[in-house]
């Protein structure tokens, strides 16, 4: 599933993705878009910023800080950030060309 949805925003034109990972549990399948340096991959996330954290109760409560890192992380890098928050979350548009269509002119 992971592969797929890396994939299919790389075919529309995405150039770089940072992977928050709360568990380190896509390490296998985000590999190869790692060595190929498409994806920027930090496992187990919280950890990474509070050593010993539990994350049982809230798993999510450091959503807040992967994004404020991810976009200073691109400043100077990109003109643009989409943040998606899961893997069934897919850039997409209503065009006859779909995504590429839409922000083709923007990026431009």
């Amino acid at each position: 599933l992971v592969r797929q949805w890396l994939t299919y925003h790389q075919y529309l034109g995405f150039s770089r993705f940072f992977i928050y990972d709360l568990d380190g549990s896509v390490e296998a399948a985000v590999a190869p878009f790692v060595q190929a340096g498409f994806v920027e991959y930090l496992p187990r996330w919280p950890s990474q910023i509070l050593p010993g954290c539990n994350l049982s109760e809230h798993p999510y409560c450091f959503q807040t800080q992967a994004e404020a890192h991810c976009v200073w992380r691109a400043r100077g890098k990109a003109r643009w950030a989409f943040l998606l928050h899961s893997y069934d979350a897919y850039a997409g548009a209503q065009l006859p060309n779909g995504l590429r269509e839409g922000i083709g002119p923007v990026l431009e």
